[in-house]
């Protein structure tokens, strides 16, 4: 719910970025405790928990190999430092 109510542009500006994606990557860290804490709970069958977290494990993982293949930005020239 915190996500759905914070991903409008007006909350982004009004909460500022940094603290936008510290929320937003929180997320993951929410999903990977669920994913633990239901395998956790299951005491006999743990074939569902065990899918809940290969389903996870790929879109996360799918989430880092995009995240690495991005192009790395060049570093902006500091006008202060004079070369």
């Amino acid at each position: 719910m915190p996500l759905a109510l914070t991903s409008t542009n007006a909350m982004i500006k009004w909460m500022g970025g940094k603290r936008w994606r510290a929320l937003h990557r929180l997320a993951y860290v929410a999903a990977i405790c669920g994913v633990i804490h239901y395998y956790m709970q299951v005491k006999a069958d743990v074939r569902q928990p065990l899918v809940f977290a290969a389903v996870l494990t790929v879109l996360l993982g799918r989430r880092l190999v995009v995240y690495w293949q991005r192009p790395k930005s060049a570093p902006t020239a500091d006008p202060a430092v004079k070369q």
